[in-house]
This record gives structure tokens, C-alpha cells and sequence, in this order.
């Protein structure tokens, strides 16, 4: 019998070794399937701690091992692909690991190898050997610690509650912010200020410091980009008329991408059960998270799978319309709403595009077009961050930054910063004296 795992490997530990002993003991022969970079990249949202053709040769020379293969690269039409292109008898889960086994053994009928037997192994002292506690404990060390013992007086710009895509309700998210040892935060859910309210009591009660943000979808040339807005107090009713179109494109964007899962072969997911899920709220925003959740939520995929269907190169996603802003248009709109326009998380461009494309964006976004630049970000590395810096001083931008926290454990490295990024006392001092003033 043969027994087939998947997984990224990354970096390889005895909890992993442990696992493979496991599955090797359910059959005569092991095959290990090793994720490629760029579904780490895509779908764990952060960098390989090793590559691919390492992990690759590390799980290969270990005894227990039969064939280590390479994944699918990213993006790949179909996450399965290899489940019906190999011979096995067994698939072998990890104890914490996602999909079920209900939504494999689903994945496998479709494949004609109903036959298959799925299992789920045991774990082996999570605490200690668990690929994300490790990288989170090593981060944490020599200068990453310095850093989170230093941590109050930071203020983090980017947090997202349930009313667009994070996990927690506005209060809940305030909490989690004061329980990491901030000292201010603005909470920044995309194209809709509806959790603002809720926010800013609960950031007086806990003795937050406090900004009105908003995250607003744009377009620049072809590619999908995000302003931020900051403001004391936005005007309202100038932010809610000009952000009219881009909620109502993110609608229909969120309709397309329920059609598009059905024709995928994922029929249970209907727009109605997004509606049903944001109940609770008025006028709401829906965007990709909606659907992957519906898509967990139906087909009990894991949110790594389910998100690879909604991004760029799933079955479900579609891109930006027409309805989205030029990032021109949005700092307009920011600025009559009283609000000051800076550009989010910059560097996802020049990961994406390559550094040709980005330096192109750099120089068509004049200090007329934007005001700041969230240079500090969980996925910006140093040589990036002090060349964001230099160019805010160049062309007089504000500099902000934050951990664009969704939730514990969306995105590993917004997890493991939050609390520890943002910008300083004097930076936001700096953005304080920028705004113009609004009227609610």
C-alpha cells in the first residue's frame, strides 16, 4: 500500500519526521508532496524560510521517505491536480492540518478514487515542533525581541474588523490591540467606515489614541491597488457619495465571483448566504473574504485553499472593474472628505510586478497624487522600508505603517508583528498636524 502527505516542510523539524514515521507505518511506501514557493508565498502570505529544491532534498534523504515530489506552482487551476495523477491507497492528515478529511475524501470522488482511505495522524508535542511556533520563537529572538519589548508608544495604522474582512468585531479588535501594548491604532476596513463608531468608544474606554481610517480599492494601470485614508473625523456624507460606485462594483465583483465558484464546480456558494452572513450590518461591503468563507463554510476547504480560489490565478477571482478609483481620484476624495491619502503596503507591487513595474508606479505617484506612504509593513523588508523612508523625506510624504491585522492566525507575519509595528510618538504627531479639518 502506498501512503501519500502534503505539506510545505518549512523548515523541517522532528514534529514533521515524527509525521512521516506515521504515515510510513500505514503502508509499504511513502510519497511526500512538497509545496512549491509560490504557494507559500500566495497562500501561507509570506516567504519561504527555505526553498523549495532544499526542502525538497531534506525530505527526499530521510529513511522513511519512499518519493518526495514537487506541488503545483502558483497559480494552478486545480489545488488536486496531483491527487489524480498519483497511485496511493492512503492520504495521511496532519493532526492540525487543513483541508477535513471529509472535503479530501469529496475532493477524491471527484477523481474516481472514492476507494482512498483518508486518515488523520497524531500529533507530537505541538507545543515544541510546529513549523509556525518555531519561526514566531526565532523571530522573537536578538533583535525581534528588542523590538516587542519596546513596543509601547507605537501605533499601528492598519487593522481590519468584521465589517470588511477580519475576524473581530470593532470593540473585540480594539481589545486586541490594547492587549498587545499599543498605544494608538485607526482601524482601516475596506471602502466602508460603518465599524468606525463602535471603534472609537471602545478605543476611549481602553485609553487608545485613536484616527478615523478607511482602506479604499483603486486601480493603477492594470493592477489592483489599495489607498489608505486617515482623518480626525471624516466628513460622511462626501465619503459615502464618492465611494457609491466602488461599493456597489464591490458587489457585483462579489456576485461574479459566486458565479464563477458555481461554474468551478463549487455550487453550494450563493450570494444570498453572503447577504445572510453580514446580517447584522447596514449597507454592507463584500468583497473575496465573503466568498472564501462561504467556500470554507460549504466545502470545508481550509482558508489557504479557499483564498487560493478568490486571489489572482483562482477559479473564483476577478479582478478590479471599472467602478474602482484611479489613485488619483481616491486622494481627491480623501482630501474633501478631510482626510489626508496614503499608499498602501507599496511593496506587494514590486513582490507581484517586479521591481521595473514598481519603480514605474514610484515615479507616476507625485506628492500631488498621494500624501504618504505606509513604508512600515509586515512584508516590506529593511532594504525596502529605508528606501520608502527616503523617498518620503524626498517628496515631503507622510510615513505610516502598521500590521494590516485581520485576526490570530490569518496571515502569519501580520500576526506576529502586531503590537509591534507602526509608526513613532513623532510620526504620528506628524499625520496629526496634516489633517484639514472636517465635519462630521
Amino acid at each position: 500500500m502506498r501512503v501519500v502527505v502534503f505539506g510545505t516542510f518549512d523548515p523541517l523539524h522532528e514534529g514533521h519526521r515524527d509525521f512521516f514515521r506515521q504515515a510510513r507505518a500505514l503502508g509499504d511506501a511513502l510519497t511526500v508532496v512538497v509545496a512549491r514557493d509560490s504557494w507559500i508565498r500566495v497562500v501561507k502570505v509570506r516567504e519561504p524560510r527555505e526553498p523549495e529544491a532544499q526542502r525538497l532534498r531534506q525530505t527526499a534523504e530521510l529513511p522513511e521517505v519512499t518519493e518526495a515530489l514537487l506541488g503545483d506552482e502558483w497559480p494552478a487551476s486545480d489545488s488536486y491536480r496531483l491527487l489524480g495523477s498519483l497511485s496511493f491507497d492512503v492520504v495521511a492528515l496532519g493532526y492540525d492540518q487543513e483541508p477535513s478529511i471529509e472535503a479530501v475524501r469529496e475532493q477524491l470522488a471527484r477523481r474516481g478514487k472514492a476507494h482512498v482511505s483518508v486518515v488523520r495522524l497524531k500529533s507530537f508535542q505541538p507545543d515544541v515542533f510546529k513549523s509556525s511556533r518555531l519561526r514566531v520563537a526565532e523571530a522573537r529572538s536578538g533583535e525581534a525581541k528588542a523590538r516587542l519589548r519596546q513596543r509601547n508608544g507605537l501605533y499601528d495604522l492598519h487593522l481590519h474588523s468584521t465589517y470588511s474582512d477580519g475576524d473581530l468585531e470593532p470593540a473585540a479588535l480594539v481589545q486586541a490591540a490594547a492587549e498587545r501594548g499599543l498605544t494608538g491604532i485607526s482601524v482601516t476596513d475596506h471602502n466602508g467606515i460603518g465599524g468606525l463608531a463602535e471603534a472609537a468608544e471602545a478605543a476611549r474606554t481602553v485609553g487608545l489614541a485613536f484616527l478615523e481610517g478607511i482602506e479604499v480599492s483603486a486601480r493603477w494601470r492594470d493592477r489592483d491597488v489599495h489607498i489608505l485614508g486617515y482623518s480626525r473625523s471624516f466628513n460622511r456624507p462626501v465619503l459615502r457619495a464618492g465611494l457609491a460606485q466602488t461599493r456597489e462594483g464591490y458587489r457585483e465583483r462579489a456576485r461574479e465571483m459566486v458565479r464563477r465558484c458555481k461554474a468551478a464546480g463549487y455550487g453550494r456558494v450563493s450570494f444570498a448566504a453572503l447577504v445572510r452572513a453580514r446580517k447584522q450590518q447596514a449597507d454592507p461591503v463584500f468583497g473575496s473574504y465573503d466568498v472564501a468563507r462561504e467556500l470554507t463554510r460549504q466545502y470545508g476547504l481550509s482558508r489557504e485553499e479557499a483564498r487560493a480560489l478568490v486571489v489572482g490565478g483562482g477559479a473564483c477571482h476577478v479582478p478590479y472593474g471599472e467602478w474602482a478609483l484611479s489613485v488619483e481620484a481616491a486622494a481627491s476624495l480623501l482630501r474633501q472628505a478631510g482626510g489626508v491619502a496614503v499608499f498602501a503596503h507599496i511593496g506587494l507591487v514590486q513582490h507581484d510586478a517586479g521591481k521595473a513595474v514598481f519603480r514605474q508606479l514610484l515615479d507616476s505617484v507625485s506628492a500631488e497624487q498621494i500624501d504618504g506612504v505606509e513604508a512600515y509593513y509586515p512584508y516590506h523588508d529593511g532594504n525596502l522600508t529605508a528606501r520608502l523612508e527616503d523617498l518620503a523625506k524626498q517628496n515631503s510624504w507622510l510615513v505610516t505603517g502598521g500590521s494590516d491585522w485581520h485576526g490570530k492566525g490569518r496571515y502569519e507575519e501580520s500576526d506576529r508583528v502586531f503590537g509591534a509595528a507602526g509608526i513613532t510618538e513623532n510620526q504620528w504627531q506628524a499625520l496629526l498636524a496634516a489633517f484639514t479639518s472636517a465635519t462630521a
